[in-house]
């Protein structure tokens, strides 16, 4: 199987291979051989994947990419992009892809 793929300045593309990751795609235009497919995500977004994110994050490359947040039990996150508040994190873990906006995560911790 052979497919075209095109990915934005604002996506990345991962691309898996019998369920692994093998490769990360940036902006251009991509042939894809093979029994590999692709996932492309919009960076403005979180990120989130139907892969396991703890398997995910084994790559250096991606993990490079991503900013990550871990909420714990008695604990909100607040989430701001370039200054301008956009949302509150519960508990999970979650991650953010660097680059697109300025992000920053205040911690609270709401047993005090």
């Amino acid at each position: 199987m052979i497919k075209n793929v095109h990915i934005k300045a604002y996506e990345r593309g991962l691309v898996f291979r019998n369920g692994n990751l093998i490769d990360i795609l940036k902006e251009g235009s991509f042939w894809i051989f093979g029994n590999k497919f692709v996932e492309i995500y919009d960076m403005k977004y979180s990120f989130k994947s139907n892969t396991d994110l703890t398997l995910l994050l084994k790559n250096e490359a991606l993990k490079a990419m991503l900013d990550l947040v871990e909420v714990k039990d008695g604990e909100i996150v607040l989430v701001y992009e370039n200054g301008i508040f956009k949302e509150v994190l519960n508990v999970g873990q979650y991650a953010f892809w660097k680059g697109m906006f300025n992000r920053e995560f205040q911690k609270i911790d709401l047993t005090k």
